[in-house]
C-alpha cells in the first residue's frame, strides 16, 4: 500500500463535487475527509487536523469567505493552506478570498491536472508568508520611548507622537498618517516578544479578529505593517478617556450605567453573532467620549467560539476582578456567559465605583474569591440604584453561569426594562447613527 501523502479536507455541501474531488485526490496518495457545510468545516478543521483545505464559496450555513475569517483567526490554522474551488471568478470574490486567506483560487470547470497541481504547490505554502518571517527574525530590543518620539513606521507612512499606553505584548502609540495628516492609534509588537512564534500568531489573531469588527462601538482597525521595529497595526483615534480613569472620581449615575451597559452589549452582541468572544471586559478596555458614547477596544485576550478550549486546565488567562469564575479555573470552552460575567463586573463599578469583589485583595486569594463566593448586591454600596438594574447586575454576576444570562440579548432586554423604568432625563443623545445603541444587529449566540 503507498503511502499517503497528505490529509485533505474537501467542504462542499453538494455531494457529487465531494465526490469527484475524492476520485481525483485519492490516486494519488491523499487521504480526502469531507465536510458538507461551513460550519463542519470548522469543526473538522481544528478535530481532524487536515494539511490543506479545499472550499466551495458558496455554501448556505457558512460559506467560505466566512470560512477563512474564522479559521483564520486561530493559530493552529493561521498557516494551514486553503484552496478557494468555486463556479464564481469575479474579480471582487476573487480578492474577497485572498483577503480572508486563501491559498490559492480555482475555477469550475477546471482541469483535473490544474487542480492536481495546486494542491501540490499549496502543500508547499505552509511555511509563515514573507512579513512575517521577516518579523520572526527580527532580534532588534526594545527601544525606550523617547526614542521612538518622531519615528518612521512602514516607510514613513506613520509617525510615532507619543505613548499612550504599554502591556506584555508591546506598546501603544499615538501617531500620524503623512499623507492624509489624520491621528491614529498604532500598536507596535514588542521585538524581544516577537522572537517567540505563537506570541507573533496571537498578536495576528488579535488583528484578525479586530480587522473583522464593523460597530459603531467597536474600534476600527484599518490597516497593519511591518516597520523596523516589528508588527504593527493602526487603529482609529477616538475622543475620550479609559472609562478606568473616569470611574477612579466616583460612580455615575443610573441613567448612564445603562446606556453605558446597552452600548457594550450591543458591541458585545454583534461580536458574538459573529463568532468570537472579547474574554477581557473591564473599564481599561472601554474609551467613554463626552457625549457619553462608549467604544471597545484591545482584542488581545479575543478568540472564537469554534477553538474549543483556549487554555490548558488550570490556566487562567483575563483580568482578575472581571474574569468569568469558570474562566479562573481553566473549566469550560469559549461561551458568550464569559463576556456576560465581565460586563456585569464593569457595570457592578460603574454603579457603585468599587470592583464587586475588594480591590486591596490581590493575586491569588482574590481569584479564589471571586471563584468560590457569590458576588455581593449592588445597593449594599449604592442604595439609589433602582432594584431593576441590581437584579439585572446580579444575574450577569451569577457564579455558576447556568445561573447567568445566556447572552447579549438577555442583557439588552434587561437593560432596556431599566432603561424604561429609570428616570424621564434619560439622555437621547447616545441613540445617533455615528456612536449610538445598535440594537438591530443582535443575533443571540
Amino acid at each position: 500500500m503507498s503511502k499517503t501523502v497528505a490529509r485533505i479536507l474537501v467542504i462542499d455541501d453538494e455531494k457529487p463535487v465531494r465526490s469527484l474531488m475524492r476520485e481525483l485526490l485519492e490516486p494519488e496518495n491523499y487521504e480526502v475527509i469531507e465536510a458538507a457545510s461551513g460550519v463542519e468545516g470548522v469543526q473538522m478543521t481544528f478535530s481532524e487536523t487536515p494539511d490543506l483545505v479545499l472550499t466551495d464559496i458558496r455554501m448556505p450555513d457558512l460559506d467560505g469567505i466566512a470560512y477563512l475569517e474564522r479559521v483564520r483567526s486561530q493559530i493552529k490554522a493561521s498557516r494551514l493552506p486553503v484552496i478557494v474551488v468555486s463556479a464564481f471568478g469575479s474579480e471582487a470574490q476573487i480578492e474577497r478570498a485572498f483577503l480572508a486567506g486563501a491559498t490559492d483560487y480555482v475555477m469550475k470547470p477546471f482541469r483535473n491536472v490544474d487542480l492536481q497541481a495546486r494542491v501540490r504547490m499549496a502543500l508547499k505554502k505552509t511555511i509563515p508568508p514573507p512579513m512575517l518571517e521577516s518579523l520572526v527574525a527580527l532580534q532588534e530590543s526594545q527601544a525606550p520611548t523617547e526614542a521612538l518620539r518622531g519615528r518612521l513606521l512602514d516607510v514613513g507612512k506613520y509617525r510615532i507622537l507619543r505613548e499612550i499606553g504599554h502591556g506584555g505584548q508591546g506598546a501603544v502609540y499615538l501617531a500620524r498618517h503623512q499623507a492624509f495628516g489624520t491621528e491614529a492609534v498604532v500598536k507596535i509588537l514588542d521585538p524581544t516578544v516577537a522572537q517567540n512564534t505563537n506570541n507573533v500568531f496571537r498578536f495576528l489573531r488579535e488583528i484578525r479578529i479586530a480587522s473583522q469588527m464593523d460597530h459603531p462601538n467597536i474600534v476600527r482597525v484599518f490597516d497593519l505593517g511591518l516597520s523596523g521595529r516589528g508588527y504593527f497595526y493602526a487603529m482609529e483615534s477616538l475622543p475620550g478617556r479609559s472609562l478606568q480613569d473616569i470611574l477612579e472620581g466616583g460612580s455615575l449615575p443610573e441613567r448612564e450605567v445603562v446606556e453605558l451597559g446597552l452600548q457594550l452589549a450591543s458591541a458585545l452582541g454583534y461580536m458574538h453573532a459573529k463568532g468570537f468572544l472579547h474574554r477581557d471586559v473591564k473599564p481599561a478596555n472601554v474609551l467613554r467620549a463626552e457625549d457619553g458614547g462608549v467604544t471597545l477596544i484591545d482584542f488581545g485576550l479575543a478568540c472564537a467560539f469554534d477553538e474549543g478550549r483556549v487554555t490548558l486546565p488550570g490556566t487562567f488567562l483575563g483580568t482578575p476582578g472581571y474574569a468569568a469564575p469558570e474562566a479562573i479555573k481553566g473549566n469550560g470552552d469559549p461561551d458568550p456567559r464569559q463576556d456576560v460575567y465581565g460586563l456585569g463586573a464593569l457595570l457592578f463599578f460603574a454603579a457603585t465605583g468599587r470592583q464587586a469583589f475588594p480591590s486591596d485583595i490581590r493575586g491569588t486569594l482574590k481569584l479564589m474569591m471571586q471563584a468560590s463566593e457569590f458576588a455581593p448586591d449592588v445597593r449594599e454600596f449604592n442604595s439609589a440604584v433602582s432594584e431593576a438594574l441590581a437584579s439585572s447586575v446580579a444575574r450577569m454576576l451569577a457564579r455558576d453561569r447556568e445561573d447567568r444570562m445566556n447572552t447579549m440579548g438577555e442583557v439588552l432586554a434587561a437593560l432596556s426594562a431599566c432603561r424604561r423604568a429609570g428616570p424621564a432625563t434619560v439622555s437621547t443623545a447616545l441613540d445617533s447613527k455615528e456612536r449610538g445603541v445598535a440594537l438591530s444587529p443582535i443575533v443571540d449566540a
